[in-house]
Protein backbone atom coordinates (compact mmCIF):
# COMPACT_ATOMS: atom_id res chain seq x y z
CA UNK A 1 0.00 0.00 0.00
CA UNK A 2 1.23 4.03 -0.67
CA UNK A 3 0.75 4.71 3.04
CA UNK A 4 2.55 1.90 4.21
CA UNK A 5 5.32 2.83 1.85
CA UNK A 6 4.80 6.59 2.61
CA UNK A 7 5.57 5.21 6.72
CA UNK A 8 8.91 3.26 5.51
CA UNK A 9 10.33 5.60 3.60
CA UNK A 10 9.77 8.19 6.72
CA UNK A 11 11.21 5.70 9.04
CA UNK A 12 14.35 5.06 6.60
CA UNK A 13 14.75 8.79 6.53
CA UNK A 14 14.70 9.42 10.61
CA UNK A 15 17.00 6.81 10.94
CA UNK A 16 19.52 7.81 7.85
CA UNK A 17 19.41 11.73 9.27
CA UNK A 18 18.02 12.32 12.69
CA UNK A 19 15.80 15.73 13.19
CA UNK A 20 13.02 17.36 14.17
CA UNK A 21 12.06 17.53 10.29
CA UNK A 22 12.73 13.57 9.69
CA UNK A 23 11.03 13.03 12.91
CA UNK A 24 8.01 14.85 12.33
CA UNK A 25 7.32 13.29 9.46
CA UNK A 26 7.43 10.04 10.54
CA UNK A 27 5.26 10.79 13.32
CA UNK A 28 2.89 12.65 10.34
CA UNK A 29 3.16 8.83 8.24
CA UNK A 30 2.48 7.04 11.73
CA UNK A 31 -1.02 8.79 12.12
CA UNK A 32 -2.00 8.53 8.79
CA UNK A 33 -1.44 4.57 8.82
CA UNK A 34 -3.48 4.16 12.28
CA UNK A 35 -6.19 6.04 10.97
CA UNK A 36 -6.54 4.29 8.20
CA UNK A 37 -6.29 1.08 9.89
CA UNK A 38 -9.53 2.20 12.00
CA UNK A 39 -11.02 3.34 8.87
CA UNK A 40 -10.76 -0.05 7.12
CA UNK A 41 -11.46 -2.60 10.45
CA UNK A 42 -15.22 -0.24 11.05
CA UNK A 43 -15.69 -0.30 7.18
CA UNK A 44 -15.16 -4.60 7.49
CA UNK A 45 -17.21 -4.67 11.10
CA UNK A 46 -19.96 -2.03 9.22
CA UNK A 47 -20.11 -4.27 5.82
CA UNK A 48 -20.12 -8.20 7.98
CA UNK A 49 -23.05 -6.48 10.59
CA UNK A 50 -25.26 -5.14 7.38
CA UNK A 51 -24.31 -8.83 5.33
CA UNK A 52 -25.45 -10.50 8.61
CA UNK A 53 -28.37 -8.52 8.95
CA UNK A 54 -29.48 -8.84 5.44
CA UNK A 55 -29.80 -12.55 5.48
CA UNK A 56 -31.11 -12.67 9.23
CA UNK A 57 -34.29 -10.33 7.37
CA UNK A 58 -34.33 -12.47 4.34
CA UNK A 59 -34.39 -15.93 6.64
CA UNK A 60 -30.99 -17.05 5.06
CA UNK A 61 -30.14 -18.96 8.16
CA UNK A 62 -27.04 -20.47 6.53
CA UNK A 63 -25.40 -16.97 5.80
CA UNK A 64 -26.49 -15.23 8.64
CA UNK A 65 -24.45 -17.79 11.21
CA UNK A 66 -21.81 -17.64 8.80
CA UNK A 67 -21.60 -14.31 9.36
CA UNK A 68 -21.70 -14.72 12.92
CA UNK A 69 -18.97 -17.09 12.96
CA UNK A 70 -16.73 -15.07 11.29
CA UNK A 71 -17.35 -11.82 13.47
CA UNK A 72 -16.46 -14.40 16.76
CA UNK A 73 -13.66 -16.23 15.17
CA UNK A 74 -12.65 -19.74 15.55
CA UNK A 75 -13.95 -21.61 18.72
CA UNK A 76 -11.40 -21.85 21.38
CA UNK A 77 -10.90 -25.38 23.30
CA UNK A 78 -9.80 -25.04 26.66
CA UNK A 79 -8.15 -27.85 28.86
CA UNK A 80 -7.61 -28.23 32.42
CA UNK A 81 -4.44 -29.73 33.63
CA UNK A 82 -4.35 -33.10 35.07
CA UNK A 83 -3.29 -33.56 38.48
CA UNK A 84 -1.65 -36.41 40.44
CA UNK A 85 -2.68 -36.80 44.56
CA UNK A 86 0.35 -35.37 45.36
CA UNK A 87 -0.68 -32.14 43.15
CA UNK A 88 1.80 -32.28 40.84
CA UNK A 89 0.78 -31.64 36.94
CA UNK A 90 0.62 -35.36 34.84
CA UNK A 91 1.90 -34.75 31.49
CA UNK A 92 2.27 -38.45 29.88
CA UNK A 93 -0.53 -40.38 28.59
CA UNK A 94 1.02 -43.63 30.47
CA UNK A 95 1.19 -41.50 33.66
CA UNK A 96 -2.35 -40.42 33.45
CA UNK A 97 -3.98 -43.97 33.03
CA UNK A 98 -1.48 -45.25 35.80
CA UNK A 99 -3.29 -42.25 38.16
CA UNK A 100 -6.47 -42.84 37.25
CA UNK A 101 -6.27 -46.55 37.62
CA UNK A 102 -4.56 -45.83 41.31
CA UNK A 103 -6.96 -43.31 42.02
CA UNK A 104 -10.13 -45.48 41.27
CA UNK A 105 -8.64 -48.53 43.20
CA UNK A 106 -8.14 -47.11 46.18
CA UNK A 107 -11.99 -45.25 46.39
CA UNK A 108 -13.71 -48.75 45.47
CA UNK A 109 -11.08 -50.94 47.87
CA UNK A 110 -12.47 -48.82 50.94
CA UNK A 111 -15.04 -50.01 52.73
CA UNK A 112 -18.31 -48.10 53.43
CA UNK A 113 -20.26 -49.34 56.85
CA UNK A 114 -23.42 -47.51 57.57
CA UNK A 115 -25.00 -47.64 60.77
CA UNK A 116 -28.34 -48.83 60.78
CA UNK A 117 -29.40 -47.45 64.00
CA UNK A 118 -29.10 -43.97 62.17
CA UNK A 119 -31.46 -44.91 59.55
CA UNK A 120 -33.79 -46.31 62.16
CA UNK A 121 -33.56 -43.02 64.08
CA UNK A 122 -35.49 -41.17 61.23
CA UNK A 123 -38.99 -40.49 61.73
CA UNK A 124 -40.36 -42.50 58.56
CA UNK A 125 -43.36 -41.28 56.89
CA UNK A 126 -47.12 -41.81 57.09
CA UNK A 127 -47.84 -44.76 54.61
CA UNK A 128 -49.94 -43.12 51.88
CA UNK A 129 -52.08 -45.74 50.69
CA UNK A 130 -53.50 -43.94 48.07
CA UNK A 131 -50.82 -43.83 45.74
CA UNK A 132 -51.53 -47.70 45.24
CA UNK A 133 -54.48 -46.69 42.65
CA UNK A 134 -53.55 -45.84 39.40
CA UNK A 135 -53.91 -42.04 38.54
CA UNK A 136 -56.22 -40.81 36.26
CA UNK A 137 -54.86 -39.22 33.15
CA UNK A 138 -55.89 -35.75 33.90
CA UNK A 139 -53.88 -36.02 37.67
CA UNK A 140 -51.00 -37.06 35.42
CA UNK A 141 -51.29 -34.31 33.09
CA UNK A 142 -51.81 -31.93 36.27
CA UNK A 143 -48.76 -33.33 37.77
CA UNK A 144 -46.46 -32.91 34.55
CA UNK A 145 -47.46 -29.35 34.69
CA UNK A 146 -46.75 -28.68 38.35
CA UNK A 147 -43.17 -29.89 38.21
CA UNK A 148 -40.77 -27.56 38.75
CA UNK A 149 -36.76 -27.16 38.58
CA UNK A 150 -36.26 -27.49 41.88
CA UNK A 151 -32.77 -29.01 42.79
CA UNK A 152 -31.59 -32.04 40.97
CA UNK A 153 -28.79 -34.40 42.42
CA UNK A 154 -25.35 -33.75 41.28
CA UNK A 155 -22.98 -36.38 39.25
CA UNK A 156 -23.06 -39.22 41.62
CA UNK A 157 -26.79 -38.95 42.02
CA UNK A 158 -26.85 -37.90 45.67
CA UNK A 159 -30.42 -36.49 46.38
CA UNK A 160 -30.71 -33.31 48.28
CA UNK A 161 -32.85 -34.63 50.12
CA UNK A 162 -30.27 -37.31 51.73
CA UNK A 163 -28.47 -33.95 52.48
CA UNK A 164 -30.62 -32.50 54.43
CA UNK A 165 -31.07 -36.08 56.63
CA UNK A 166 -27.38 -35.91 57.40
CA UNK A 167 -27.68 -32.54 58.25
CA UNK A 168 -30.16 -32.67 60.50
CA UNK A 169 -28.48 -35.90 62.21
CA UNK A 170 -25.18 -34.60 62.29
CA UNK A 171 -26.25 -30.97 63.80
CA UNK A 172 -28.89 -32.14 66.17
CA UNK A 173 -29.91 -29.32 68.57
CA UNK A 174 -26.29 -27.32 68.13
CA UNK A 175 -26.33 -23.47 68.28
CA UNK A 176 -23.63 -22.43 66.70
CA UNK A 177 -25.88 -20.68 63.40
CA UNK A 178 -26.64 -17.74 62.36
CA UNK A 179 -29.96 -16.30 63.17
CA UNK A 180 -31.58 -13.44 61.89
CA UNK A 181 -34.70 -11.38 62.93
CA UNK A 182 -37.24 -11.36 59.93
CA UNK A 183 -41.27 -9.95 59.38
CA UNK A 184 -42.27 -9.44 55.76
CA UNK A 185 -44.86 -6.84 56.36
CA UNK A 186 -44.60 -3.13 57.38
CA UNK A 187 -42.05 -0.95 54.79
CA UNK A 188 -39.19 -2.40 53.88
CA UNK A 189 -36.51 0.00 54.93
CA UNK A 190 -38.24 0.64 57.99
CA UNK A 191 -35.96 -1.10 60.62
CA UNK A 192 -38.31 -0.06 63.35
CA UNK A 193 -40.76 -3.06 62.43
CA UNK A 194 -38.06 -5.46 63.47
CA UNK A 195 -38.09 -4.21 67.48
CA UNK A 196 -41.59 -5.58 67.79
CA UNK A 197 -41.72 -8.16 70.71
CA UNK A 198 -44.60 -10.63 69.08
CA UNK A 199 -44.57 -10.12 65.17
CA UNK A 200 -41.13 -10.65 64.16
CA UNK A 201 -39.96 -14.91 63.73
CA UNK A 202 -36.31 -15.97 64.40
CA UNK A 203 -34.64 -17.21 61.29
CA UNK A 204 -32.25 -19.76 61.74
CA UNK A 205 -29.75 -20.39 58.70
CA UNK A 206 -27.39 -23.26 59.50
CA UNK A 207 -26.70 -24.19 55.64
CA UNK A 208 -27.58 -23.79 52.48
CA UNK A 209 -27.97 -26.75 49.68
CA UNK A 210 -26.32 -26.15 46.20
CA UNK A 211 -27.24 -29.68 44.36
CA UNK A 212 -25.67 -32.42 46.84
CA UNK A 213 -23.43 -29.69 48.23
CA UNK A 214 -23.95 -28.20 51.15
CA UNK A 215 -22.49 -24.95 52.39
CA UNK A 216 -22.17 -24.18 56.87
CA UNK A 217 -22.33 -21.35 57.95
CA UNK A 218 -21.17 -19.65 61.24
CA UNK A 219 -20.40 -16.09 63.19
CA UNK A 220 -17.28 -17.76 64.71
CA UNK A 221 -14.14 -19.92 64.08
CA UNK A 222 -15.02 -21.90 66.72
CA UNK A 223 -18.46 -22.56 66.02
CA UNK A 224 -17.43 -23.75 62.23
CA UNK A 225 -14.70 -25.68 63.67
CA UNK A 226 -17.59 -27.41 65.57
CA UNK A 227 -19.89 -27.70 63.08
CA UNK A 228 -17.33 -29.52 61.05
CA UNK A 229 -16.47 -31.80 63.78
CA UNK A 230 -20.30 -33.56 63.15
CA UNK A 231 -19.38 -34.63 60.30
CA UNK A 232 -19.38 -37.98 61.65
CA UNK A 233 -22.53 -38.03 60.23
CA UNK A 234 -21.20 -38.37 56.73
CA UNK A 235 -19.71 -41.75 57.99
CA UNK A 236 -23.21 -43.10 59.36
CA UNK A 237 -24.21 -42.53 56.15
CA UNK A 238 -21.59 -44.35 54.38
CA UNK A 239 -20.82 -40.79 52.99
CA UNK A 240 -17.59 -39.19 52.76
CA UNK A 241 -16.15 -36.04 52.51
CA UNK A 242 -14.01 -34.24 50.03
CA UNK A 243 -11.33 -32.72 51.67
CA UNK A 244 -9.41 -30.90 48.64
CA UNK A 245 -13.11 -29.55 47.49
CA UNK A 246 -13.73 -28.40 50.25
CA UNK A 247 -12.82 -24.90 51.03
CA UNK A 248 -13.06 -22.26 54.05
CA UNK A 249 -13.97 -18.53 53.43
CA UNK A 250 -14.00 -15.41 55.74
CA UNK A 251 -15.61 -12.05 55.61
CA UNK A 252 -14.24 -9.26 57.88
CA UNK A 253 -12.33 -11.27 59.90
CA UNK A 254 -8.30 -10.13 60.94
CA UNK A 255 -6.75 -13.84 60.46
CA UNK A 256 -7.54 -16.19 58.51
CA UNK A 257 -9.49 -19.18 59.94
CA UNK A 258 -7.97 -22.26 60.97
CA UNK A 259 -10.77 -25.80 60.33
CA UNK A 260 -9.05 -28.79 60.19
CA UNK A 261 -11.43 -32.57 59.68
CA UNK A 262 -9.74 -35.41 60.91
CA UNK A 263 -6.40 -33.66 61.22
CA UNK A 264 -6.78 -32.24 57.86
CA UNK A 265 -6.15 -28.51 57.84
CA UNK A 266 -8.69 -27.37 55.42
CA UNK A 267 -7.42 -24.42 52.23
CA UNK A 268 -8.77 -21.23 53.06
CA UNK A 269 -9.68 -19.14 49.80
CA UNK A 270 -9.67 -15.65 49.24
CA UNK A 271 -13.50 -16.04 46.86
CA UNK A 272 -15.12 -19.22 46.04
CA UNK A 273 -16.97 -19.55 42.75
CA UNK A 274 -19.97 -22.24 42.25
CA UNK A 275 -22.70 -22.46 39.19
CA UNK A 276 -20.99 -19.49 37.87
CA UNK A 277 -21.82 -17.09 40.89
CA UNK A 278 -18.33 -15.70 42.98
CA UNK A 279 -18.80 -14.81 47.14
CA UNK A 280 -15.16 -13.21 48.21
CA UNK A 281 -13.87 -12.04 51.18
CA UNK A 282 -14.54 -8.76 50.36
CA UNK A 283 -18.41 -8.15 49.94
CA UNK A 284 -18.60 -6.31 46.72
CA UNK A 285 -19.08 -7.31 43.12
CA UNK A 286 -15.91 -6.32 41.68
CA UNK A 287 -14.49 -10.30 41.94
CA UNK A 288 -17.95 -11.36 40.30
CA UNK A 289 -17.82 -8.89 37.59
CA UNK A 290 -14.61 -9.43 36.51
CA UNK A 291 -15.06 -13.09 36.08
CA UNK A 292 -18.88 -12.59 34.12
CA UNK A 293 -19.64 -11.76 30.97
CA UNK A 294 -22.41 -8.67 30.92
CA UNK A 295 -25.16 -9.67 27.85
CA UNK A 296 -26.51 -6.31 26.79
CA UNK A 297 -30.15 -6.11 26.57
CA UNK A 298 -32.09 -5.14 23.98
CA UNK A 299 -35.90 -4.64 25.54
CA UNK A 300 -37.05 -1.07 25.90
CA UNK A 301 -37.72 -0.38 29.59
CA UNK A 302 -40.38 2.65 30.72
CA UNK A 303 -38.27 3.74 33.72
CA UNK A 304 -37.35 7.72 33.33
CA UNK A 305 -33.49 7.93 33.20
CA UNK A 306 -32.54 10.27 35.77
CA UNK A 307 -28.39 10.43 36.47
CA UNK A 308 -28.66 13.28 38.83
CA UNK A 309 -28.91 10.75 41.85
CA UNK A 310 -26.96 8.02 39.87
CA UNK A 311 -24.21 6.24 41.93
CA UNK A 312 -21.29 6.49 39.58
CA UNK A 313 -18.35 4.73 41.43
CA UNK A 314 -17.10 1.22 41.87
CA UNK A 315 -19.30 -1.58 39.89
CA UNK A 316 -22.20 0.47 38.27
CA UNK A 317 -20.00 3.36 36.50
CA UNK A 318 -17.56 -0.18 34.80
CA UNK A 319 -20.58 -1.57 33.80
CA UNK A 320 -21.87 1.67 32.08
CA UNK A 321 -18.87 2.15 30.56
CA UNK A 322 -18.68 -1.50 29.19
CA UNK A 323 -22.09 -0.57 27.69
CA UNK A 324 -21.42 2.04 26.14
CA UNK A 325 -18.00 0.69 24.45
CA UNK A 326 -20.08 -1.96 23.69
CA UNK A 327 -22.67 0.17 21.78
CA UNK A 328 -19.94 2.29 20.08
CA UNK A 329 -18.67 -1.44 18.27
CA UNK A 330 -21.27 -2.35 17.12
CA UNK A 331 -23.54 0.88 15.96
CA UNK A 332 -19.69 1.48 14.23
CA UNK A 333 -19.17 4.87 15.98
CA UNK A 334 -15.32 5.47 16.23
CA UNK A 335 -13.68 8.22 18.83
CA UNK A 336 -13.19 10.48 15.57
CA UNK A 337 -16.68 10.64 14.71
CA UNK A 338 -17.31 12.76 18.30
CA UNK A 339 -20.68 11.12 18.88
CA UNK A 340 -21.77 11.97 22.72
CA UNK A 341 -23.23 9.63 24.85
CA UNK A 342 -26.85 10.31 24.93
CA UNK A 343 -26.82 10.43 20.91
CA UNK A 344 -25.08 6.83 20.99
CA UNK A 345 -28.13 5.44 23.68
CA UNK A 346 -30.52 7.26 21.33
CA UNK A 347 -29.83 5.43 18.30
CA UNK A 348 -29.64 2.20 19.69
CA UNK A 349 -33.09 2.73 21.50
CA UNK A 350 -31.47 1.82 24.82
CA UNK A 351 -31.23 3.45 28.78
CA UNK A 352 -28.20 3.77 30.10
CA UNK A 353 -26.74 0.85 32.14
CA UNK A 354 -28.19 2.42 35.59
CA UNK A 355 -31.34 2.71 34.37
CA UNK A 356 -31.09 -0.80 33.33
CA UNK A 357 -29.61 -1.65 37.12
CA UNK A 358 -32.69 -0.12 38.38
CA UNK A 359 -35.12 -2.23 36.41
CA UNK A 360 -33.39 -5.61 37.12
CA UNK A 361 -33.37 -4.84 41.15
CA UNK A 362 -36.99 -3.54 41.08
CA UNK A 363 -37.75 -7.42 39.14
CA UNK A 364 -35.77 -9.17 41.39
CA UNK A 365 -36.78 -7.19 44.86
CA UNK A 366 -40.77 -7.97 43.25
CA UNK A 367 -39.53 -11.70 42.56
CA UNK A 368 -38.11 -12.03 46.05
CA UNK A 369 -41.55 -10.06 47.74
CA UNK A 370 -43.93 -12.51 46.04
CA UNK A 371 -42.00 -15.62 47.49
CA UNK A 372 -43.72 -17.47 50.32
CA UNK A 373 -42.57 -16.35 54.12
CA UNK A 374 -39.72 -18.97 54.98
CA UNK A 375 -37.85 -18.88 52.22
CA UNK A 376 -34.43 -17.76 52.73
CA UNK A 377 -33.47 -14.85 50.58
CA UNK A 378 -37.22 -13.20 51.50
CA UNK A 379 -36.11 -13.75 54.79
CA UNK A 380 -32.61 -12.16 54.38
CA UNK A 381 -34.06 -9.11 52.88
CA UNK A 382 -36.00 -8.67 55.32
CA UNK A 383 -34.50 -9.48 58.16
CA UNK A 384 -31.84 -8.37 59.99
CA UNK A 385 -28.70 -10.47 62.10
CA UNK A 386 -30.58 -11.11 65.53
CA UNK A 387 -26.66 -10.01 67.21
CA UNK A 388 -24.47 -7.24 66.08
CA UNK A 389 -24.69 -3.91 65.20
CA UNK A 390 -25.65 -1.71 62.30
CA UNK A 391 -22.78 0.93 61.67
CA UNK A 392 -24.66 4.61 60.98
CA UNK A 393 -25.16 5.34 57.25
CA UNK A 394 -25.58 3.50 53.99
CA UNK A 395 -23.67 0.68 53.32
CA UNK A 396 -20.53 1.37 51.10
CA UNK A 397 -21.24 1.04 47.71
Amino acid sequence: MPIIDAKLAALVENKRSPNEKSLQALRVTRGKVQQTARRCANEYWQQLSNDIQTAAATGNIKRMYEGIKCALGPAQTKTAPLKSASGEVITDKENRWRDWLSTKSELYSKENVVVYSVLDSIVPLPVMEELDVDPAQEELCKAIDSLTCGKAPGNDGIPPDLIKCLLKNAFGTSNEWVYLHTRSDGRLFNLARLRAKTKIRVVLIRDVLFADDAEVTSHTEQGLQFLMDRHQACKDFGLTISLKKTNVLGQDVDTPPVITVDNYKLDVVPKFTYLGSTISEDPSLDVALGRQRLHLATNDTSLEESQANDNKDGSSYKLNGFHLRSLRRILGINWIDKVSNAKVLDRAGLPTMYTLIRKHRLHWLGHVRRMDDGRIPKDILYGELASGKRSIGRPPS
